[in-house]
């Protein structure tokens, strides 16, 4: 789950640098505010997943995960929505697998 946390804080570092482009207007921007604030959300949601885990509340723990995974995917679809194409699906798809991984795991101790 720290690596969840390590992806999501470069996906964060990554939107920043994209913000500064001049290439992406007002709508992209708008879209990786949103994508900005999912990952930051998904941070913080891991970190409390990690508390779980480790009190041994692995059902809480997967729940949390699992909602962190559609992060990757809410921002994919808010650029879908936007009619743009994302300059972050190979980071969302990378994400998306990370946390498919850590849900594995909590429900095989469950």
């Amino acid at each position: 789950m720290e690596l969840i946390i390590e992806n999501a804080t470069k996906i964060g570092s990554r939107i920043k640098e994209l913000w500064t482009d001049k290439k992406y207007g007002r709508d992209a921007k708008h879209v990786l505010q949103v994508c900005d604030e999912v990952y930051s959300n998904a941070v913080v949601d891991t970190i409390q997943a990690i508390d779980e885990f480790k009190s041994k509340d692995y059902f809480v723990a997967s729940t949390l995960v699992d909602s962190v995974q559609t992060d990757a995917t809410t921002c994919e679809d808010e650029f879908e929505e936007a009619g743009l194409k994302s300059p972050l699906t190979i980071e969302d798809n990378y994400f998306y697998q990370l946390t498919s991984i850590a849900i594995t795991i909590t429900e095989i101790v469950l």
